[in-house]
């Protein structure tokens, strides 16, 4: 009973603190409306705080409501700005996108237009290619096709655009140079850097940069042969020389240079270089260019402080002349002492009184004596006409000075069989005069 006392004066004891705070709440509001309708001023009495107008755990309670609603409303608002600026950014982007890809395109059908190819190179990455070239030019259709030059090249070509793109790489040079494909088809490739990427521009030539274009690759065969020929040249063992239009020597080999005795590369230095021709002879040489292109004439000259004897052989052209000598002292030297000796051979069987005829490769009458010429008796002027063998042996028998022969056709081939025989051949005539020959047919070097 007295512990039931005790809860229920406590229960009523709080039963009016609640409702003294409602009264005193609604009190509080009723007087703040009845100032804001009589008009009275803004300025209040000090309100309550909220933990004397609730209490210490509805204060709590409602502080920690009013904060999580405004941190709601704080991350609301956040995440709606993000969202609306994210939007804007992907809107943009896809807008970008959607233009670069116009223009790519624009791109594509401006090079296909014109008919060109784009071949985009950069270190790392795959080749890549835009635009259009007929087939008929030869020139691949994919990228890694068209970036292997020597598939699609001449050899020529390929080496010289390989050579541009290395410098347009080390460098950044341009270029700008005419190609042949290995279908035959002239082309001009342009190149330039564009930040890290190598820009080939490859365009089919007109009829008129065709003809350029091969006018200008003519010009580089021209160059390039002419500059190996005169490697070539200046490395002979005989002496050689080019002439302008007044006769003055431009250029010369080093042999040149060893006959007159000068340094090489004086002629570069003074721009002048000894004559190794005398006077006689160079004039002799132009007089008979001012008639052809080409002439020869052997020539005497003092080579390195020694005579020598020289086959010159010249040529003429717009520019000038050139001139090459071939030293045949040696040669000259050997046919002065053979001739020699063949005097002296002729001299030695013109004594002798058996008879000799020498006949040549073309089978030939090429030396006689006076035996032979008296054994036969025939006429000087069939001897020094050089007769054939054959000939010579239907004019004997014409004469009826050789053997009687039932077959003569047979027996004449096997006379002359001498001529494919390396050993010596013997036979015996029996004339019809009497007169018994042994005839000897000799190999004669």
């Amino acid at each position: 009973m007295g512990r039931g006392d005790g809860q229920s004066g406590a229960s009523e004891t709080a039963r009016p603190r609640r409702a003294g705070v409602s009264a005193r709440l609604r009190a509080r509001l009723s007087l703040a409306a009845s100032s804001a309708l009589a008009g009275l001023p803004t300025t209040l009495a000090p309100t309550p705080s909220l933990a004397e107008a609730f209490g210490p755990v509805e204060a709590t309670l409602g502080s920690a409501l009013v904060g999580a609603l405004a941190f709601a409303a704080l991350v609301t608002v956040a995440l709606a700005r993000t969202r609306a600026r994210a939007a804007d950014r992907i809107r943009r982007a896809e807008d970008a996108a959607r233009d670069a890809a116009r223009r790519a395109d624009r791109a594509e059908t401006l090079l296909a237009g014109d008919e060109e190819r784009l071949l985009v190179l950069r270190t790392g990455e795959a080749p890549r290619t835009v635009g259009y070239l007929p087939p008929e030019t030869g020139v691949p259709t994919d990228a890694p096709g068209l970036a292997a030059l020597d598939g699609w090249l001449a050899p020529e070509s390929a080496a010289a655009l390989a050579a541009h793109l290395d410098r347009l790489s080390a460098t950044g040079e341009r270029f700008r140079l005419a190609l042949t494909t290995s279908a035959g088809a002239p082309l001009e490739a342009s190149g330039r850097a564009a930040g890290t990427s190598r820009l080939v521009r490859l365009r089919e030539l007109g009829e008129e940069h065709r003809r350029l274009a091969e006018a200008e690759a003519a010009r580089l065969r021209a160059e390039r042969e002419s500059a190996a020929l005169k490697a070539l040249v200046a490395r002979l063992p005989h002496p050689f020389w080019l002439r302008d239009a007044d006769g003055r020597i431009v250029w010369h080999n080093d042999a040149y240079a060893r006959a007159v005795e000068v340094p090489e590369g004086a002629l570069a230095a003074s721009g002048e270089a000894p004559e190794l021709l005398d006077t006689a002879d160079r004039a002799a040489l132009a007089a008979a260019l001012a008639e052809r292109t080409v002439v020869a004439r052997r020539v005497a000259v003092v080579a390195a402080g020694e005579r020598r004897i020289l086959d010159v052989v010249a040529a003429a052209s717009e520019e000038g002349s050139g001139g090459v000598g071939v030293d045949v002292t040696e040669l000259e030297l050997a046919d002065a002492a053979l001739k020699r000796t063949l005097d002296y051979h002729t001299r030695t069987l013109d004594q002798l009184a058996t008879a000799v005829a020498i006949f040549g490769p073309d089978r030939r009458l090429t030396f006689y004596n006076a035996a032979y010429q008296s054994l036969w008796g025939l006429d000087m002027a069939l001897l020094e006409s050089r007769p054939e063998d054959g000939a010579l042996l239907d004019a004997l028998r014409s004469a009826r000075m050789l053997p009687e022969q039932a077959d003569f056709r047979a027996w004449k081939r096997e006379v002359l069989s001498s001529y494919q025989s390396v050993e010596a051949q013997e036979h015996w005539w029996h004339l019809p005069d009497g007169q018994t020959l042994r005839v000897l047919a000799s190999p004669h070097p």
